[in-house]
């Protein structure tokens, strides 16, 4: 069994090379066949990620301590993809002193910043009406949040039925920059029933 096991970890690592300045260290599975499909689409035109090693059964320490060695020169590239298999405990101790537990989550928190501007949370306003107090740019109004959740940052369009009625125009007005309360008080954001002032 072992004999076999080798065989295949060694036809797979002809597939994705075997450089150790590769992006993604180590994919670990229980079994071949997604094994085989998450290489090859790592390995995609549109992706082209290189990929340093695969193996078959858990993480070990000693895969760490290679994905650290990578990680002191291309840190922004390395991790250690893991599927269905058990991360041995003296593994993942040496993840959390050698910093790798913590590169991992800076990355997390430096794509969640990256992220934030696009991400939009899809709301519902209607304008109130004879609340218009600036109608051209910056456009200055109340609204009521009649569905979802506004934010600071939120794209603003609106949508109006074209004549010919085959598809709706939509106009992107811009977004929004400040948000109050009825009373006046500065927010960030806003949800279902609260009226803002413009």
């Amino acid at each position: 069994m072992k004999g076999v096991r080798m065989k295949m970890e060694q036809k797979y690592n002809k597939l994705v090379g075997s450089s150790i300045a590769g992006m993604v260290y180590m994919c670990k599975h229980l079994v071949l066949e997604p094994w085989k499909q998450i290489i090859k689409h790592l390995k995609a035109l549109a992706l082209d990620v290189p990929v340093s090693g695969c193996n078959l059964g858990p993480v070990h320490k000693q895969d760490v301590m290679k994905a650290t060695a990578i990680l002191k020169r291309k840190e922004e590239y390395v991790a250690i993809l893991a599927f269905d298999v058990k991360v041995m405990p003296e593994a993942f101790e040496l993840a959390a002193e050698s910093g790798f537990t913590d590169h991992i989550n800076k990355l997390k928190d430096e794509m969640k910043k990256q992220c934030a501007a696009d991400a939009v949370f899809p709301c519902t306003l209607r304008i109130l009406p004879n609340r218009v107090y600036h109608s051209k740019d910056p456009v200055v109004c109340d609204v009521e949040v009649l569905e979802g959740i506004v934010k600071v940052g939120t794209p603003i369009c609106v949508c109006v039925q074209s004549k010919d009625s085959s598809a709706d125009v939509i106009h992107a007005l811009g977004r929004i920059s400040s948000m109050k309360t009825s009373n006046g008080m500065q927010i960030n954001s806003a949800s279902n029933g609260v009226v803002i002032k413009g």
